[in-house]
């Protein structure tokens, strides 16, 4: 056997959870590195379960919006199109909008994003649009009356993973997942979508 447990049988990292007079917190230590472990592996489970998280499948979804009127994701074909998982509680979420609504006028009539809350409060919903100046979005709800995520939503969202976002180009098709920041105005442009296109 040559694995390095074996290799190296005195060496303290290796066995700490072997020997008598190891602390308890060292022994807390080693729960919590566990814990994260298996934390991280349930995460990239999750993922790789998905039905919804491949490059280059073809997104569709049903969209309601602040008045409850049905809109289908289909109707931004022509156009990349971000379609961004958000809460109004979700800090993260609120820090990067500046940059989406900033990509969004550079590429007026180009790109959208299709910023898609999963509050269940409807009322901070839209204070936090309200109060964050997120009016250029063009927003919906993933929550029914019941305080359910609807199951088109429901299929997009990783277990503890929002902020979340897909990006789709002009014919619906994914083409990056979870892009924030700069890296979205970069991927835009390395797909040849640049401002001299919509001039």
């Amino acid at each position: 056997d040559y694995s390095v447990n074996s290799r190296f049988p005195d060496y303290y990292p290796l066995h700490a959870n072997k020997w008598p007079d190891m602390t308890q917190q060292s022994k807390r230590n080693i729960r919590f590195i566990q814990s994260i472990n298996k934390k991280r592996i349930s995460i990239k489970n999750d993922l790789h379960k998905s039905d919804s998280l491949r490059i280059g499948d073809i997104l569709e979804l049903s969209l309601i919006d602040s008045i409850g009127h049905l809109h289908q994701l289909s109707d931004y074909r022509g156009k990349f199109v971000l379609v961004e998982l958000w809460a109004s509680w979700c800090r993260p979420c609120i820090n990067g909008m500046p940059n989406i609504i900033h990509a969004q006028k550079m590429y007026d009539g180009q790109f959208a994003c299709c910023a898609i809350s999963i509050d269940k409060s409807e009322k901070s919903w839209k204070n936090a649009i309200k109060n964050y100046h997120l009016e250029e979005l063009n927003h919906y709800k993933a929550i029914d009356n019941d305080g359910e995520i609807f199951h088109d939503v429901r299929k997009l969202i990783v277990k503890g993973t929002i902020p979340q976002n897909y990006l789709l180009n002009k014919n619906g098709r994914i083409i990056a997942i979870n892009i924030y920041g700069e890296e979205l105005i970069n991927k835009l442009k390395s797909v040849g979508f640049t401002l001299e296109e919509i001039k």
